[in-house]
């Protein structure tokens, strides 16, 4: 009803099982690569997308005469393959235990203050983008019939395909956390850039593609579309292309100061990203650009989010400081008056 289109409904019912498989994922995935077994997670991502497409193709199929029960269908085969990558790992967690009788453990309050930043940073991205589903959709009211499809266009054909780097860098970004943890200091910002620059080198040629070739890509994927709403979805497409690029840089940066005790500076990067973005959409989405507006305030958020994050990344705080004092002195105290050898501050 806030949306404007209560045919939705059913469509979110069918997700709404989605919310709590993909939360435990969450869990198992991260201890798993807490543990620095990264196949778990790659082998129930297979899984989940296998379910997704082959039911999903399935379903959408067996109801093509109604699109409203094929989209229904299409939603349910998403929280199925959510529910079939939760069981691959639950089996897989099982196996991993030793054989002893398991215990139910309070987690201690400090750990739930240490994530808290965390789960905000994560949080707020996809919360403004349910809120987007809401104020770009009544924005481009005013001016079209169309808004609801309109906003279609830009969530779920543009910005599907710009999330597909970020989804490639997806292991990079998995693997910087405890690889940044594990380093102090001028370590893990070394160790982080290393990663960013990991994940640039796969984003910007694909944020390129998208670009050169998104005539070519629309045509492919969406030859059902009709060729207004096709022109519309390569430009949304190469407006877009250049957050291919910084969204993945975001999700990587993002781990990093996770890993390096930081993900207040990541929650706090976000927010303004978010206001930034809301602010844009007000005044963009407007009769001359329409849904265009939009996509360049996405645009806007994801810049003003990486280059948030890289500030955050690279600058020292008075702590690492006087850590690298401490350990300077602690070197000459050990060496004698001489230099200090690999004291790692100073």
């Amino acid at each position: 009803r806030v949306q404007g289109e209560e045919a939705l409904l059913p469509c979110y019912l069918f997700l709404a099982p989605a919310v709590l498989f993909v939360a435990l994922l969450s869990v198992l995935r991260g201890y798993f690569q807490g543990m620095g077994r990264m196949a778990p997670t790659a082998l129930s991502e297979i899984v989940e997308q296998l379910f997704k497409a082959g039911l999903g193709l399935l379903f959408a199929w067996r109801c093509r005469d109604d699109p409203l029960r094929a989209v229904e269908g299409a939603l349910l085969a998403v929280t199925l393959s959510e529910a079939a990558a939760l069981l691959f790992l639950c089996v897989e967690y099982r196996a991993s235990l030793p054989r002893r009788t398991l215990r139910v453990v309070r987690p201690a309050d400090g750990i739930f203050r240490s994530v808290l930043p965390v789960m905000v940073s994560a949080a707020l991205l996809p919360l403004s983008q349910t809120a987007d589903s809401v104020i770009v959709v009544r924005l481009l009211a005013r001016h079209t019939a169309r808004a609801v499809s309109q906003y279609g266009l830009l969530a779920g054909g543009a910005a599907s395909l710009v999330n597909l780097p970020a989804t490639v860098s997806y292991g990079l970004a998995a693997v910087a956390v405890p690889a940044v943890a594990a380093g102090e200091g001028e370590e893990g910002r070394r160790r982080a850039l290393s990663v960013l620059f990991l994940t640039l080198l796969v984003a910007i040629p694909c944020a390129a593609g998208l670009f050169l070739f998104a005539r070519p890509a629309v045509r492919i994927l969406y030859p059902a579309l009709v060729e207004e709403d096709a022109e519309t979805l390569v430009s949304l497409l190469r407006l877009l292309s250049v957050s291919a690029a910084t969204l993945a840089g975001v999700n990587t940066l993002s781990a990093c100061l996770a890993g390096m005790g930081r993900a207040k500076n990541a929650a706090f990067a976000m927010f303004v990203a978010v206001l930034v973005k809301t602010g844009l959409q007000f005044v963009l989405v407007n009769a001359s650009l329409a849904v265009g507006g939009a996509a360049i305030a996405v645009n806007a958020c994801y810049m003003v989010a990486f280059f948030l994050d890289l500030f955050y990344t690279v600058r020292k705080t008075e702590v690492e400081h006087d850590h690298g004092d401490r350990t300077w002195r602690r070197a000459r105290r050990r060496d004698g008056a001489g230099a200090p050898r690999d004291a790692g501050g100073g």
